[in-house]
């Protein structure tokens, strides 16, 4: 159901919000089935929500309940070092998600709020508040802050089963400061995961929405980690061109501190060349995408070959073609 200001769809959809997204161009990307509706009132009020019981998982061909969804990717590790057990064991009645984001001060500030109730499992809410926008203006800032809370017994009675210990609790704070000129972007980001518990999110469900995240790689699953990024972009090089440079640190504890690494993964560097063409014409709907990513162990301790493989000391290249219609 459409209308000027409201939209609601009840069945199979694409979402994308902070949390819950399809992640990137892939064929497949992630996919929700539920109830969910956006309002927009004459103010710019924009208040979003709904309820979701399926989820179907970014490359995978399968719809699954929300439960059943987490740990489609695998569970890594546990905090005491074990397999996780958690997929395939965790029960939910869904996701309630609600968002409310207002602007102020003449539309200089937005203010977002959003929390994601998984119902049985964990409680996530983020505040987020923007100054600015570079695609309208010359200069933006932004602060988050993200907490999350286990609920009831983290989604299973059995510890070894639970998505997240029972009563663990983390927090997340990160920031923005952009610069456009012309045709440039310019942004600085900060992180901070703080080091009560592992900050956990189904990566089945969505990219994190932290500033410093970079295309292949996330700092879900860690605690006690900071984390400093840049980015460049460039737009309209080329009609349809954009070019975006990307670097960034990020200090993790060690890989066998299994209570805040649930994937085990070092201290590291990233480095993005990221270019995509969009084609008009005859072409109109075809995008092309060239991806180039450098990651790089940064501590004295040589990580194991566990440690290093498809993680850190590697290059990788996506040659990616999207036909939308």
């Amino acid at each position: 159901s459409r209308s000027e200001r409201t939209l609601v769809v009840f069945g199979k959809q694409e979402l994308n919000t902070a949390f819950l997204n399809g992640q990137d161009g892939r064929m497949h990307p992630t996919m929700f089935e539920g109830l969910w509706a956006n309002h927009r009132t004459p103010k710019d009020l924009l208040l979003r929500g709904g309820w979701l019981y399926r989820v179907a998982p970014r490359g995978t061909s399968e719809w699954e309940h929300v439960g059943e969804s987490i740990g489609a990717y695998g569970g890594a590790t546990d905090v005491e070092g074990r397999p996780g057990m958690y997929p395939g064991n965790l029960e939910s009645a869904g996701i309630f998600a609600a968002s409310i984001s207002a602007p102020f001060w003449k539309k200089r500030l937005r203010l977002t709020g959003w929390n994601i109730f998984t119902e049985n499992i964990f409680n996530t809410a983020m505040l987020r508040l923007e100054a600015g926008n570079v695609t309208e203006g010359h200069f933006m800032a932004g602060i988050m802050a993200i907490r999350q809370d286990a609920v009831a017994n983290g989604g299973n009675h059995v510890d070894s089963l639970a998505y997240l210990p029972k009563g663990s609790t983390s927090q997340v704070y990160s920031g923005r400061l952009a610069l456009r000129t012309g045709r440039w972007t310019w942004q600085a980001n900060y992180t901070r995961i703080t080091p009560e518990s592992r900050y956990l999110f189904p990566r089945e469900w969505g990219r994190e929405p932290l500033y410093t995240f970079l295309t292949r790689e996330r700092n879900e699953g860690a605690g006690n980690v900071e984390a400093a990024s840049i980015n460049i972009i460039v737009k309209d090089l080329l009609p349809g061109l954009k070019v975006e440079g990307d670097a960034g640190v990020y200090w993790l504890p060690a890989p066998d501190d299994f209570r805040l690494n649930k994937y085990g993964i070092p201290s590291y560097t990233q480095y993005n060349a990221n270019l995509q063409y969009i084609f008009d014409g005859h072409w109109r709907g075809l995008a092309a995408q060239v991806l180039y990513v450098v990651k790089m162990p940064i501590r004295d301790v040589t990580p194991t070959a566990d440690q290093t493989i498809n993680r850190v000391d590697m290059h990788h290249v996506t040659i990616a073609l999207n036909y939308t219609f």
